[in-house]
């Protein structure tokens, strides 16, 4: 059996994780963002960060367990990964079993994780604990050297002479009134999304906090649509270490809605990114999110496999 122990994370170890988590997943952050989202905390916030290391020092493991004032009241999110050549040595067992008690005596309510849907292994794993299947995510990607804008003709311009134009959240003050005005925006869309349901708004210093500390976040990803002085439209993206685009929210008014308006700033989003010389577009929905399923299926999104998010009521 394999000799090793569990001690908690620290910023030096991202080098590490990263060459784990790249051989693991798609599209991995950059060492710049994993810093950052290591060196991050913010007060109320329960987080319990842990490296699983060999007798010389050597990280093959790591997770996470998190709770507190950005999720759902007693819910913890709990994270493992394992070097792929240090399975089944009782790694992830020891860490995951580390990072449930201390959710426990947190006074957690219900655990959630993750798992892709190409990893059934992991899925099994799970299972076996008592998770179960809430949320399937879908990833889909649009390769910008195959899209074919010809259908879409007359999209954007019907926005435009309807008296909407586009521009990007860099074009206005982030000032607290202006940061204010633009996570009041976002939230009141992003509860539309499924899945969100009962998910806690951020304060405004914690948002500042996190987008100023944040290497993906810049305010010109953030594209606008707008009728006049009001916001009615918005789709944000963060640029990824390959140079393709995580397209993670696309959100319309309720009143704007049915007017072509989610096609129409996903266009003006690729024509952005082509200019850019992004080579892709990546991007989740939820499975019940069929009408943004639908717009992406029209635009030629590929599906790749996605995600499950599961719970287990504690």
């Amino acid at each position: 059996m394999l000799s090793f122990e569990l001690r908690r994370r620290t910023v030096e170890d991202c080098v590490r994780m990263l060459e784990i988590t790249k051989d693991q997943v798609p599209d991995p952050p950059s060492l710049e963002e994993l810093q950052s989202q290591e060196r991050m905390t913010f007060d109320g916030v329960l987080q319990l960060p842990l490296a699983a290391v060999t007798p010389d020092g050597k990280l093959i493991a790591y997770g996470t367990a998190v709770g507190g004032k950005f999720n759902k009241p007693g819910h913890f999110r709990i994270f493992v990964r394992v070097d792929r050549p240090y399975r089944g040595e009782s790694i992830g067992r020891t860490l995951y079993q580390a990072l449930e008690q201390y959710a426990l005596e947190q006074g957690a309510t219900a655990l959630e994780c993750t798992v892709r849907e190409e990893n059934p292994e992991s899925l099994a794993w799970a299972e076996r604990r008592g998770y179960v299947k809430e949320h399937h995510l879908f990833e889909s990607k649009l390769f910008l050297d195959r899209f074919d804008p010809k259908p879409f003709a007359g999209a954007v311009e019907r926005a435009l002479a309807s008296g909407i134009h586009f521009t990007t959240l860099a074009e206005y003050p982030l000032d607290d009134t202006g940061l204010e005005r633009y996570l009041d925006f976002m939230w009141e869309l992003a509860l539309d999304v499924p899945g969100t349901e009962g998910q806690p708004k951020p304060s405004l210093a914690d948002f500042r906090k996190f987008i100023e500390n944040n290497p993906a976040w810049k305010a010109e990803h953030v594209l606008l649509a707008v009728d006049g002085d009001r916001w009615v439209a918005m789709a944000e993206m963060r640029k990824q270490a390959n140079g393709a685009y995580y397209h993670g929210f696309t959100g319309v008014q309720r009143d704007y809605r049915g007017r072509g308006m989610a096609l129409a700033i996903k266009l003006v989003f690729v024509d952005w990114a082509r200019e850019q010389g992004a080579p892709y577009l990546r991007t989740h929905n939820h499975s019940v999110n069929q009408r943004m399923l639908a717009v992406n299926r029209k635009m030629g999104y590929q599906p790749e496999p996605g995600m499950f998010q599961l719970i287990r009521k504690v």
